[in-house]
């Protein structure tokens, strides 16, 4: 009996949206019914790691991961599958494996990272041009080994639909970047540049003084999120200031907090700080004391985000909620934690903070995060 005889079809689709993250479900799924083949279809191949190895599917994690060969063979024979894919990760991103890509006539392409390892071939600069000038490109990350002409030359070539960019261990030499009249961008003074609003930086020593500099084809005026992951250098980064006066949300996990001149953040309202449990109080009460010494401070919700093993890991919660409770000015409006983990629910996991930090959570303002390592 066919499955939407029983139940409508949009029942039987929620019901396999809950199974997105494990490919076996929804393999098993779409064998079961044949109502079930194009939603998990559109699970299966919504993000896809282009990888120079695999000659049939393969399943890691949430995406999967399947030869461009391969992949462009599949979607001539069922093209269809090209309107579910959204996200490509593409580990190399040369020749061998881009031409195959760019035959493709993408139609919902939104993200994509691109993986330069040390050691490998140059990337086809020209063929990856082609695919950042998707018009429904959103994100693009950039992990590896990239020049700064290589960056120059994609991000160049971007379609100023592009708001996200990530970059991930780059860390190019930049002695030879071009300034003032010096510079000629590979593209038309008439090239309207990405605006980018949300920008994640992790282990990138070089790329903050790339983006700073008038190599970089970028329009950072309206940046709003920032994501300033680890550092190889010491100390706050200067580009967080560089791009300060625009930044509503920070996300940062390295650095001195207590350095941090909020002054130079009059629209900040939301800023998150990781740290193992052991260094947890000294990061929070070193960012109150920050916000403490700007009278005009914007920030009103803190998040402290951490790794825990198991409940017994946590920091110490009371302690944390009299550090917050005792700043002065008392403007907070909202205190989140996010816990990373093996164990528990998400359930499990707010009961157990709401009881230790009870004050908080009284005021309704203490909220809960999880998700697994």
């Amino acid at each position: 009996m066919e499955a939407s005889s029983l139940l409508a079809q949009e029942l039987w689709n929620e019901i396999l949206d809950h199974l997105h993250e494990s490919k076996k479900d929804l393999l098993s799924s779409a064998l079961v019914c044949r109502a079930f083949v194009d939603w998990a279809q559109r699970h299966l191949f919504n993000s896809l790691t282009i990888d120079a190895h695999p000659r049939r599917l393969v399943y890691r994690g949430h995406r999967t991961a399947i030869s461009s060969t391969r992949l462009a063979a599949l979607l001539s024979s069922s093209p269809h599958l090209i309107d579910y894919i959204c996200a490509l990760h593409i580990d190399p991103c040369n020749a061998e494996t881009m031409t195959p890509l760019v035959r493709i006539t993408w139609s919902r392409i939104s993200a994509l990272t691109l993986v330069q390892r040390s050691g490998e071939s140059l990337p086809a600069l020209t063929l990856i041009e082609t695919l950042v000038s998707l018009p429904t490109l959103r994100k693009i990350v950039f992990h590896g080994d990239f020049q700064t002409n290589h960056l120059r030359t994609v991000l160049s070539g971007c379609t100023p639909f592009v708001t996200s960019l990530a970059f991930r261990l780059c860390g190019p030499a930049i002695e030879a970047l071009p300034t003032g009249d010096d510079i000629s961008l590979p593209i038309s003074c008439s090239h309207q540049h990405p605006s980018i609003t949300h920008l994640d930086l992790d282990l990138c020593t070089t790329i903050p003084e790339f983006l700073m500099s008038t190599a970089c084809p970028l329009d950072m005026s309206r940046l709003w999120a920032v994501k300033y992951g680890r550092s190889r250098g010491r100390g706050l980064s200067p580009f967080l200031y560089f791009v300060g006066r625009t930044i509503q949300t920070l996300d940062i996990e390295t650095g001195d907090l207590e350095e941090l001149d909020m002054r130079r953040f009059p629209r900040l309202s939301r800023i998150t700080v990781h740290g193992p449990p052991r260094y947890a109080i000294e990061r929070l009460a070193a960012l109150q004391r920050a916000i403490e010494r700007c009278c005009q401070s914007t920030v009103d919700v803190i998040c402290y985000s951490l790794e825990a093993e198991a409940s017994d890991s946590l920091p110490d919660l009371e302690t944390i909620q009299t550090v917050i409770l005792s700043a002065e000015p008392r403007v907070l409006r909202r205190m989140e934690v996010e816990v990373t983990t093996r164990e528990h629910s998400r359930a499990e996991w707010t009961a157990l903070i709401q009881g230790r930090m009870p004050q908080l959570a009284e005021r309704g303002i203490l909220e809960v995060h999880s998700a697994d390592l």
